[in-house]
Formats: structure tokens, sequence, C-alpha cells
């Protein structure tokens, strides 16, 4: 006879596990002890306060999506210090011309010098319309390479205080939601 299954609780896990266990083992494992003493507290007390019992749940399940923290926002930073440097490393800026702004530096709108004579004359700065509007030039061209060599670091910084939550879980964790939230938006997705 099969015995009765349900879904690991950890988000983004799809691990089946027998009834009676909340998380499939390597992931209970993730939860700290003190965690995993409330869930066993709050599931016993379940039938008189199921809210507690939620509550427990979601600290289990924030606990162990805390343990992917540290490495997140490593990988972020690691893939904007790689685009920073691929962008030349140096600090840009904004050109104005009647048709719209560039944004330099040269290396990365020049075109070859053959091209750009016989589509432009002379100047390697006409080599087409720009894309963009002033607005965006200077927007672009604050958010140079140096600037973003600089979030890399603190993208880093946040991931050892990720790292330091992780290993003192009876101290109150500092914050480093926006970290997150930047390092989300550098690897595209809700989490790494």
């Amino acid at each position: 006879m099969d015995e009765a299954t349900h879904k690991c609780a950890r988000r983004r896990c799809a691990t089946q596990i027998r009834m009676g266990l909340l998380m499939c083992p390597p992931d209970w494992a993730l939860v700290p002890q003190h965690i995993q003493r409330a869930v066993y507290r709050a599931y016993r007390a379940r039938p008189r306060d199921w809210a507690a019992y939620a509550a427990a749940v979601r600290d289990a399940q924030n606990a162990v999506d805390a343990t992917e923290y540290p490495a997140t926002l490593q990988h972020a930073a690691t893939i904007l210090r790689a685009r920073a440097q691929a962008a030349g490393g140096e600090q840009w800026e904004a050109h104005d011309f009647t048709e719209g702004t560039i944004v330099r530096p040269r290396s990365i709108f020049r075109l070859p010098p053959s091209i750009s004579s016989q589509l432009h004359g002379p100047d390697p700065w006409r080599c087409g319309p720009p894309c963009v509007t002033p607005e965006d030039g200077v927007f672009i061209a604050t958010m140079n390479p140096q600037l973003a060599a600089l979030f890399a670091d603190l993208l880093e910084e946040a991931s050892a205080i990720a790292t330091a939550n992780l290993k003192n879980p009876r101290q109150a964790p500092r914050d480093i939601t926006k970290a997150l939230a930047v390092a989300h938006e550098i690897l595209g997705s809700d989490r790494a």
C-alpha cells in the first residue's frame, strides 16, 4: 500500500515527502533549531491556533530561503562587475547633438574609421542618429562602469551580512531586502 505524500513546504522544492513532515530532510536541516522547535510547538497547538502554525511554517520557509541570499548577492555582484569591465571600466559622458544624445566612452559607439568616414565624414561621433533623449543619455552616463563596480562592492558586503545573519540566528538579522531587490534586477529573476 502506498503511503500518502505531499510536496515539501520549501518554496521551489518539488520533493514529495510523507505526511507528518513539513519539509524534505535536506531542507529541514537548513532550518535553525529554534525555528524547528517553534514549528513543533505550533504543530501540536494547531487545533487551537492555526495562525501560529502558519506563522511558524512561514518562518521556516523564510529561514530556508535565507540560505540562498549570500550566493544570490555574490552572483549578482560577479555579473555586474563583469559587465562593468566589458563596458571598458572608464567613466562615461553624454554628448548632445541636434539628433539626440550619444553616451561614450568612444570605443563603445565609434564605428571603424573607414565606415564612419564613408557615412558621415571624418567625425567619428557622427555614426548615425542616437537612440536616446538627452535625459536618458545623462542617466546612462551616470550609471557608468565605475559606479557599477561600487554597486558590486555593496552587493558583496550584503552577501557577507547575509552569511553573518545565517551564522547568528539568535541575533536580529540585518536587513538586506534592498540589496536582494538589486540582485534580482541584475539577475533578471525573482530569485537566484
